[in-house]
């Protein structure tokens, strides 16, 4: 019965697998009996995490076009393009339901500030590091831009991955060593647990960085070592002052509210490349600290080399066992 609803090979997003893991009838209700909540005309939360995946998509690929990076924007056409953009692909993706009503023309609005703002960080953190964007919005599956990732289940059969990543990023130390970081957007906020990695609950960001990494050589033209898997929070943060502060004092503060959180591999030049701007003290942009005697605090989310491999390998079983 399973073969006849499912097929082989499984053909498969990392997501599915997940649900599969937290709830088994749901992934049998979604996928085995294919049931559908009825579409309503009105605007829900994920329809507007997929603009602002659309948004960030379209500007990185038109900044790549121009030959240029986020780095090279200064924070007025951060904001013009922001708002150009959810212009262009609000109606097309979420339809005239945007300028329906008063209140829908509202949250198109706050949809325009919040990427304004989300820029405005992405451009912050492009300046301080030393990583630069390769890919966005990029594929991996059968007929995509990159190979899917292929494991076999016990049994004989096939699980053939799929998924799309949403921001790759690469940088290169003086050896001429790869290395690429997986960015992946979130509009909630979101942490790396190991803990529901182990369970199955929480593959994605990882299996992302293995599918990145696997096939570097076809896109990136060179082998490349995973150096992070990173979600970025995509918001508009608020800000508890004592009392009123200019723009300088501000800046540095809302940075902090988007610092990516995940996991970095414990590469002393890969690490550097990550935050270049600061020597001592926490990073406003990933999760590392560093010592007065320049060693990795106890708060640094880094792992070296054997365990990621070790972590890389859980996941790839842990996707199979479920498949």
């Amino acid at each position: 019965t399973a073969l006849a609803l499912y097929g082989n090979p499984i053909r498969s997003s990392v997501s599915r697998l997940e649900k599969f893991a937290k709830f088994p009838f749901a992934h049998f209700a979604a996928y085995g009996l294919r049931l559908r909540e009825r579409r309503l005309y009105r605007l829900e939360t994920p329809d507007i995490g997929l603009l602002y995946h659309a948004v960030l998509s379209r500007m990185a690929k038109t900044l790549a076009a121009e030959g240029r990076s986020w780095a090279d924007l200064d924070q007025e056409e951060c904001r013009n393009r922001a708002e150009q953009t959810v212009e262009e692909l609000g109606p097309r993706l979420l339809s005239e339901i945007l300028y329906s009503t008063g209140r829908h023309r509202f949250l198109m609005g706050r949809m325009k500030s919040v990427v304004g703002r989300t820029v405005s960080a992405i451009r912050q953190q492009a300046a301080r590091s030393g990583f630069r964007q390769q890919a966005a919005e990029i594929s991996f599956g059968e007929r995509k831009e990159l190979p899917p990732l292929r494991l076999s289940l016990d049994g004989g059969g096939e699980l053939v991955l799929q998924g799309r990543i949403d921001r790759i990023d690469a940088a290169q130390n003086e050896r001429g060593d790869r290395f690429i970081r997986v960015v992946d957007y979130k509009s909630g906020s979101r942490e790396l647990n190991l803990s529901d990695v182990y369970y199955g609950l929480s593959l994605q960001l990882l299996a992302y960085a293995d599918a990145a990494a696997s096939s570097a050589a076809a896109w990136l033209g060179s082998e490349a070592k995973i150096a992070g898997a990173l979600y970025f929070h995509v918001h508009q943060p608020l800000l508890n002052m004592d009392g009123p502060a200019d723009a300088e004092e501000l800046e540095p503060q809302l940075l902090r509210k988007y610092k990516m959180k995940g996991l970095l591999l414990n590469d002393t030049e890969a690490i550097r490349m990550m935050d270049t701007a600061i020597l001592q003290g926490h990073s406003p942009v990933v999760p590392l600290e560093w010592r007065k005697d320049g060693t990795l605090g106890d708060r640094s989310q880094v792992t070296d080399a054997a365990r990621w491999e070790l972590l890389r390998f859980h996941v790839r079983r842990k996707l199979s066992e479920l498949a």
